[in-house]
């Protein structure tokens, strides 16, 4: 019932705690003069530039950002720990630096050197690594990467996932599917910063026959028209998120020579609720491809896909 807020009757300094699971309450706070971030590692890239726009106020004008250092591919390591920044300052701490711990919890921590060593090393170490624990993809179980591409003749269908972007990259992959639940992912297109006439101009280079489909995010109704008027042949796909993970983990992936998609798969993982317990919907963060991906096969090959198609055509 409180407004979460402290502030200092003698000199008016404030501290105001805000949670982020909106992105828009970030734009609705005013100028600050610091912040602190817990849990850094939770937030997107995005999150933290609309963050940093607003430590404008009187004071110090800094950010510190608590977190353990759970994968070596996150946007914090590539900003600004794999290069040099007079601004920065790095604390790297361990639990051997916390006295008060319980020695009941330091045992069960010491125990992952064995049983659980990457946890090991990020929790114990708190060094970089990449924490399976979470992943929608593992490459164990769900996908794999392939350096020999079936040929077109081969293959089931051949049909194109497209996720639209802007700041973020567009996606084009093609989809070679065999034995309709075996996906080869080819990386099409992969780049920011492209207007729909650009777009155009990069797809004439990526695809050869124009009658393959090319399934879109649905939400662009009008991207997709003027592709389709430029002689493509691109339908909006189904967006149920759940349901077309289902979907993919059910088929066999195959990812040929792409690092994003191979980045993207290896940081895919579910949201937490405030028990740190996962729950039933991905960060949405770097997943341009996986949507890609996602769009095409689970939208073609699916019962509730070809009905989707029925109703859009107008047949029974």
């Amino acid at each position: 019932m409180t407004e979460l807020t402290i502030e200092n009757k003698l000199n008016g300094n404030r501290i105001v705690s805000a949670g982020l699971d909106d992105a828009e309450k970030i734009k609705s706070m005013s100028e600050i003069s610091g912040a602190w971030i817990e849990e850094a590692t939770e937030l997107t890239e995005a999150d933290w530039d609309q963050i940093n726009l607003r430590v404008r106020g009187p004071g110090p004008n800094q950010i510190i950002a608590s977190f353990n250092p759970v994968s070596a591919r996150h946007w914090l390591k590539r900003r600004y720990w794999d290069r040099e920044n007079p601004r920065v300052k790095w604390i790297h701490t361990t639990w051997r630096d916390n006295p008060f711990l319980p020695r009941q919890y330091v045992e069960e921590l010491e125990a992952y050197a064995e049983t659980h060593p990457e946890w090991y090393r990020i929790y114990g170490l708190g060094q970089w690594g990449i924490a399976r624990e979470g992943l929608i993809f593992t490459p164990e179980r769900h996908w794999r990467i392939t350096y020999t591409l079936p040929p077109v003749d081969e293959c089931d269908e051949v049909i194109y996932g497209l996720d639209f972007g802007w700041n973020a990259p567009t996606a084009l992959i093609e989809c070679r599917i065999q034995d309709r639940r075996n996906v080869i992912a080819v990386e099409r297109l992969y780049e920011a910063g492209l207007t729909n006439r650009d777009l155009i101009t990069r797809l004439d280079g990526c695809i050869v026959d124009r009658r393959r489909r090319i399934y879109a995010d649905s939400a662009q109704p009008d991207r997709i028209e003027e592709l389709n008027r430029a002689g493509y042949n691109v339908w909006p796909a189904k967006k149920d998120v759940l349901d077309g993970l289902d979907f993919l983990l059910s088929c066999k992936l195959y990812v040929y020579e792409s690092p994003n998609i191979v980045e993207e798969l290896s940081e895919y993982r579910w949201q937490h609720n405030a028990m740190d317990e996962p729950i039933d919907m991905p960060h949405k963060e770097n997943d341009h491809a996986i949507d890609a991906i996602r769009y095409a096969p689970y939208t073609h090959l699916t019962a509730g896909g070809r009905m989707y198609f029925g109703r859009l055509l107008g047949v029974n």
